[in-house]
């Protein structure tokens, strides 16, 4: 979950400085675009909850009191793109190579661990097809490595209280990774009055049904330990109609 809050007497802004560079070259036949970009991001003053806090369980308590300060980061990494902008067949496939830290003197024992949205992959694939002057094709595939999270690693039985788990560094576990497929076919007509456009698609989804995790926790017990995942948006179709007036 996440909270956006104002900086305050005891929370400075945030800030950040970004330093970038990149080159691309479209080559003429086929009409294709290249590009390349790399970027070095430094953060500070950054904030984060403290072991164990969450606003929601304790709305009543000032936030400033749940979250750790003065924290750095770092992100850097590098981007591709490959893109046919012409044709009745076009699209584009762009990869990412990336790397996300952070590192709070009072978390971790002050060891850097890796950011929740830390993907160090992450590759785009879309294709349109013009299939003729009435209908087009579209389809996008999206992979992304999972997402760090911290999981418990052991746990002990207190008289009276029940299990206490015990968790190692922060985000130690990375998630399944995530893909998916959209897909959707379009018809484009034009009313005959004012000769106004209009598109009518039908699309889908995550049309392969992929159980992307959500959320994973940890029941460890004596002799076994159960991890359970869970999911959201399956397989989900739409349709949809939209009307361009002149």
């Amino acid at each position: 979950m996440i909270f956006f809050v104002p900086a305050t007497d005891r929370i400075k802004p945030q800030q950040a400085k970004q330093y970038s560079m990149g080159a691309e070259y479209t080559s003429p036949r086929p009409n294709i675009l290249w590009s390349i970009e790399a970027y070095y991001k430094q953060m500070s003053n950054l904030i984060t909850y403290r072991d164990g806090s969450n606003y929601v369980f304790n709305y009543n308590n000032d936030w400033q009191d749940l979250v750790a300060t003065n924290g750095k980061g770092t992100a850097y990494g590098v981007e591709l793109l490959v893109q046919r902008q012409v044709g009745r067949l076009n699209g584009w496939v762009a990869y990412t190579w990336s790397v996300n830290n952070r590192q709070f003197e009072e978390i971790n024992n002050g060891k850097t661990f890796p950011h929740r949205y830390d993907r160090r992959h992450q590759l785009n694939v879309s294709l349109n097809w013009q299939i003729s002057r009435l209908f087009s094709f579209n389809v996008l595939w999206i992979y992304q490595t999972g997402h760090a999270a911290t999981l418990a690693i052991g746990r002990y039985d207190v008289e009276g209280l029940g299990a206490v788990y015990i968790f190692g560094d922060r985000n130690n576990y990375r998630m399944p990774d995530y893909h998916r497929a959209d897909a959707s076919i379009s018809y484009h007509g034009k009313s005959k009055k004012r000769y106004n456009a209009y598109t009518i698609t039908l699309g889908g989804y995550n049309v392969y049904n992929r159980a992307n995790p959500h959320a994973v926790s940890v029941s460890l017990y004596p002799i076994y330990t159960v991890v359970m995942q869970r999911s959201l948006l399956p397989f989900l179709p739409y349709l949809q109609f939209s009307k361009k007036f002149n």
